[in-house]
């Protein structure tokens, strides 16, 4: 997937390395009318779901970068997520989950979830689970997809829940928290059992990954990144990575770099081997609250408050 068309074409930016200065550039989608909010990517279809705190969720054709479809909702739409299979979207509006079809933006199956607004989502690799977290009602529930039935609820945090990710084997669900909770949990999804729980954070959680290797937990606590062995549970790095907080953060498919998103408008890059902050993308106007990088990492994908989706090409020097 390569988009054919510049949008809003930006000045050069510069992506500041300790050897050298590598060129990028940076392309513009200005259709939207509400703050970004999430972002999800399907390169096999050529789309790109952008969801606006106006109450939309636009598809993007990643061809001509122009809309495809918008679905509205009376409540803002949170997390996006897309199906294995590439065939499905699915996301939160107030306490209900809802499944679209990817290509036409189609609405399929709905029910409610949570007794309060739902946070975010995360989908198991094998698009067997779906999970989903409340910060007004505290807890995290595990659905069986394809029928949506509710599985198992946890309730075990005692702070608003923040951030969900899946292992790569879907045997693991963990989860972050704010509020005078500030821990992780490690759940086991198959014995719906509480494995462990980290010490308590220095700040709130605002975001977690897991490697594609299942090594390494990556998470956004308050405007550092921390990193540990999935394993062991040992933590291995932490890395200033803003002067105010981050707000979201993506592994590149290497496993090497951590992009935040930050408050303070731009976007660090972290070199999770070394424990380095090696580059800056500015650009954004606001606070950046999403970033995602495509299946080969040559695209980074962005969106932030000032209703801009950027999309920075790295070329031959991918993450």
């Amino acid at each position: 997937m390569i988009p054919q068309t510049s949008g809003a074409e930006t000045p050069e930016i510069t992506l500041i390395s300790q050897s050298s200065s590598k060129p990028m550039t940076v392309r513009d989608i200005q259709v939207f009318n509400g703050v970004i909010t999430s972002l999800a990517v399907s390169e096999v279809n050529n789309i790109l779901l952008v969801s606006t705190r106006d109450g939309t969720v636009t598809g993007v054709n990643l061809q001509d970068l122009q809309p495809l479809y918008a679905e509205t909702f009376v409540n803002e739409p949170r997390s996006l997520v897309i199906t294995a299979d590439q065939n499905t979207f699915i996301t939160a509006s107030d306490k209900e989950i809802r499944l679209f079809n990817l290509q036409d933006g189609v609405r399929g199956k709905r029910w409610v979830a949570h007794a309060g607004k739902i946070t975010k989502l995360a989908l198991s690799p094998g698009n067997e689970l779906l999970a989903s977290i409340s910060a007004e009602d505290g807890t995290a529930k595990l659905w069986q997809l394809k029928e949506g039935s509710l599985l198992q609820t946890f309730g075990e945090h005692t702070g608003p829940l923040t951030a969900v990710t899946f292992s790569p084997n879907g045997k693991l669900l963990v989860t972050g928290a704010s509020g005078t909770d500030r821990t992780l949990k490690f759940w086991d999804t198959e014995a719906f059992a509480l494995i462990r729980t980290s010490p308590q954070q220095p700040g709130y959680i605002y975001d977690l990954a897991i490697t594609s290797d299942g090594n390494k937990l990556v998470a956004a606590v308050r405007n550092t990144i921390k990193i540990w062995d999935l394993n062991t549970g040992q933590e291995l790095l932490t890395v200033k990575a803003a002067e105010l907080n981050l707000n979201a953060i993506a592994v590149s498919p290497n496993n090497q770099w951590v992009a935040t998103a930050n408050k303070e408008g731009t976007i660090s890059l972290i070199d999770i081997t070394q424990g380095k902050i090696i580059g800056t993308l500015k650009g954004h106007k606001g606070w950046v609250t999403s970033v995602m990088f495509s299946d080969d990492g040559r695209y980074l994908y962005s969106g932030a408050e000032d209703k801009i989706v950027k999309i920075w090409d790295f070329q031959g020097n991918q993450p």
